[in-house]
Protein backbone atom coordinates (compact mmCIF):
# COMPACT_ATOMS: atom_id res chain seq x y z
CA UNK A 1 0.00 0.00 0.00
CA UNK A 2 1.36 3.54 -0.69
CA UNK A 3 1.84 5.92 1.93
CA UNK A 4 -0.80 7.97 0.89
CA UNK A 5 -3.75 5.35 1.05
CA UNK A 6 -2.43 4.35 4.44
CA UNK A 7 -2.29 7.48 6.05
CA UNK A 8 -5.95 7.89 4.68
CA UNK A 9 -6.72 4.54 6.22
CA UNK A 10 -5.35 6.13 9.53
CA UNK A 11 -7.21 8.80 9.20
CA UNK A 12 -10.29 7.00 8.89
CA UNK A 13 -10.19 4.68 12.21
CA UNK A 14 -8.86 7.64 13.83
CA UNK A 15 -11.95 9.12 13.04
CA UNK A 16 -13.96 6.30 13.90
CA UNK A 17 -12.44 5.37 17.05
CA UNK A 18 -13.00 9.02 18.14
CA UNK A 19 -16.66 8.57 17.56
CA UNK A 20 -16.94 11.32 14.73
CA UNK A 21 -18.74 10.97 11.49
CA UNK A 22 -18.60 12.98 8.55
CA UNK A 23 -20.73 12.46 5.44
CA UNK A 24 -18.36 10.02 3.81
CA UNK A 25 -19.27 7.41 6.63
CA UNK A 26 -23.23 7.88 6.12
CA UNK A 27 -25.33 5.09 4.13
CA UNK A 28 -27.20 6.58 1.40
CA UNK A 29 -30.53 6.14 3.40
CA UNK A 30 -28.71 8.35 6.69
CA UNK A 31 -27.30 10.94 4.40
CA UNK A 32 -30.54 11.34 2.77
CA UNK A 33 -32.46 11.25 6.20
CA UNK A 34 -30.09 13.77 7.50
CA UNK A 35 -30.91 16.19 4.06
CA UNK A 36 -34.54 15.80 4.88
CA UNK A 37 -33.66 16.67 8.60
CA UNK A 38 -32.07 19.40 7.40
CA UNK A 39 -34.35 21.14 5.04
CA UNK A 40 -37.27 20.57 7.98
CA UNK A 41 -35.20 22.72 10.48
CA UNK A 42 -34.58 25.21 7.67
CA UNK A 43 -38.40 25.10 6.81
CA UNK A 44 -39.35 25.82 10.63
CA UNK A 45 -36.50 28.28 10.75
CA UNK A 46 -38.33 30.47 7.87
CA UNK A 47 -41.89 29.73 9.61
CA UNK A 48 -40.90 31.13 12.99
CA UNK A 49 -39.28 34.19 10.97
CA UNK A 50 -42.44 34.68 9.07
CA UNK A 51 -44.60 34.11 12.42
CA UNK A 52 -42.23 37.29 13.75
CA UNK A 53 -42.30 39.38 11.07
CA UNK A 54 -46.32 39.46 11.32
CA UNK A 55 -46.71 39.35 14.16
CA UNK A 56 -44.58 42.46 14.51
CA UNK A 57 -46.95 44.26 12.05
CA UNK A 58 -49.56 43.04 13.90
CA UNK A 59 -48.37 44.87 17.05
CA UNK A 60 -47.91 48.15 14.92
CA UNK A 61 -50.84 47.91 13.37
CA UNK A 62 -53.15 47.76 17.19
CA UNK A 63 -50.95 50.60 18.62
CA UNK A 64 -51.85 52.79 15.18
CA UNK A 65 -55.57 51.75 15.54
CA UNK A 66 -55.64 52.12 19.71
CA UNK A 67 -54.55 55.98 18.90
CA UNK A 68 -56.76 56.55 16.20
CA UNK A 69 -59.09 55.90 19.09
CA UNK A 70 -58.23 58.23 21.10
CA UNK A 71 -59.86 61.07 20.69
CA UNK A 72 -63.11 60.81 20.11
CA UNK A 73 -65.63 63.22 18.40
CA UNK A 74 -68.28 63.36 20.91
CA UNK A 75 -65.72 64.02 23.76
CA UNK A 76 -63.01 66.60 21.71
CA UNK A 77 -64.87 68.11 19.79
CA UNK A 78 -63.64 69.75 16.18
CA UNK A 79 -63.58 73.23 15.42
CA UNK A 80 -64.42 74.51 12.02
CA UNK A 81 -61.41 75.29 9.51
CA UNK A 82 -63.25 79.04 9.67
CA UNK A 83 -63.04 78.97 13.44
CA UNK A 84 -59.16 77.67 13.27
CA UNK A 85 -58.00 80.39 10.55
CA UNK A 86 -58.94 82.78 12.59
CA UNK A 87 -57.72 81.99 15.93
CA UNK A 88 -54.29 81.05 14.26
CA UNK A 89 -54.34 84.51 12.14
CA UNK A 90 -54.65 86.31 15.52
CA UNK A 91 -52.12 84.28 16.96
CA UNK A 92 -50.07 85.09 14.04
CA UNK A 93 -49.67 82.46 11.98
CA UNK A 94 -51.43 80.58 9.81
CA UNK A 95 -53.37 76.89 9.76
CA UNK A 96 -50.58 75.66 7.40
CA UNK A 97 -47.84 76.16 9.74
CA UNK A 98 -50.13 75.09 12.63
CA UNK A 99 -50.99 71.50 10.43
CA UNK A 100 -47.29 71.00 9.85
CA UNK A 101 -46.50 70.89 13.14
CA UNK A 102 -49.36 68.60 13.81
CA UNK A 103 -48.44 65.98 11.32
CA UNK A 104 -44.30 66.56 12.38
CA UNK A 105 -45.60 65.99 16.22
CA UNK A 106 -48.07 62.66 14.87
CA UNK A 107 -45.93 61.51 12.53
CA UNK A 108 -42.31 60.99 14.50
CA UNK A 109 -43.61 58.27 17.25
CA UNK A 110 -44.99 56.84 14.23
CA UNK A 111 -42.00 56.96 12.15
CA UNK A 112 -39.84 55.31 15.50
CA UNK A 113 -41.86 52.40 15.91
CA UNK A 114 -41.92 51.83 12.15
CA UNK A 115 -38.38 51.97 11.91
CA UNK A 116 -38.07 49.74 15.12
CA UNK A 117 -40.70 47.13 13.25
CA UNK A 118 -38.96 47.31 10.05
CA UNK A 119 -35.62 46.88 11.89
CA UNK A 120 -36.93 43.46 14.18
CA UNK A 121 -38.24 41.84 11.09
CA UNK A 122 -35.13 42.63 9.35
CA UNK A 123 -32.99 40.85 11.89
CA UNK A 124 -35.14 37.82 11.68
CA UNK A 125 -34.67 37.28 7.89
Amino acid sequence: MSDTIQSAEAFVDLLRKGGYSAPFFLSVEDADKKVEERDAAIRADEARKQEQRYAACVDLAEKVKQWAEAYPNDIFQEPTPAQCQEAFEKAGFSMTCFSAMVLRVFTKPWGDKATKALADMEATK
